[in-house]
């Protein structure tokens, strides 16, 4: 059994939420704790982290008033680095 680093999974379970996030339109919050909890055993405060990375990027909306999530076509593709402009 190969064994990652902690920053390794945690890379690979954001990468596979955005995955599975992709094109979702007002997802409930909470149905999407239940849906990573169930796939990914991860608490609901752990994939509220996972989500304001997503968030972060650009990728991912959170409407914390109605407790949804929506896919927003990001800048961001997969595989591309992220050059900062060093001015």
């Amino acid at each position: 059994m190969v064994r990652r680093d902690g920053a390794e999974t945690r890379r690979q379970r954001i990468k596979e939420l955005s995955k599975k996030l992709q094109g979702a339109k007002n997802l409930p919050i909470k149905k999407l704790y239940a849906l990573v909890s169930i796939n990914f055993g991860l608490t609901s405060e752990k994939t509220l982290e996972y989500l304001e990375v997503l968030e972060q990027l650009g990728q991912i909306e959170i409407d914390r008033e109605m407790g949804t999530v929506s896919w927003v076509e990001s800048e961001i593709e997969e595989g591309k680095s992220l050059k900062t402009n060093p001015g």
